[in-house]
């Protein structure tokens, strides 16, 4: 009887970034500012808790509600939450105050209450285009009761 010969995908170093790599993603979390699937002591894990909980609010960063800064991870997340929940016409889509349109490419979001509009461009760059300052309070103060 001939023996066969297995001969494996790869060579060793092959093999180890494969074992490496597949990590899975069930204990991933978003909201939390560290990755929990790597196990850490307790007393760090209890350090990264307490410096979570000092962190200022991510959507404000810091700032008196109106002042905060529109970035545009807000604004992608606001378009997000409008497309799933908002009522769609044509290429607009509106959702209580605000309204959301996409460029003709894709490139461009558009995010508008009606008085301001917010546009998220090429390259994460953001234009805003407000009438006056309490409008734009306004805007800001809108936007953070739809991301919270």
């Amino acid at each position: 009887m001939e023996r066969k010969k297995f001969r494996r995908k790869g060579g060793f170093w092959s093999r180890v970034n494969r074992a490496v790599t597949e990590v899975g993603i069930e204990h991933f979390d978003d909201d939390c500012a560290w990755d929990q699937r790597v196990k850490l002591p307790a007393w760090q894990l209890e350090r990264l808790a307490d410096r979570e909980a000092q962190a200022p609010d991510k959507t404000t960063h810091g700032r008196p509600l109106g002042e905060a800064k529109i970035d545009a991870a807000s604004v992608m997340r606001a378009y997000q939450i409008i497309l799933r929940r908002g009522v769609g016409m044509g290429s607009r889509t509106t959702f209580g105050t605000f309204a959301v349109e996409t460029d003709y490419d894709g490139y461009g979001i558009t995010l508008t209450d009606g008085a301001v509009r917010v546009r998220v461009l090429f390259h994460n760059q953001v234009s805003i285009d407000s009438p006056n300052r309490r409008a734009l309070v306004k805007f800001r103060r809108e936007l953070h009761e739809l991301l919270t």
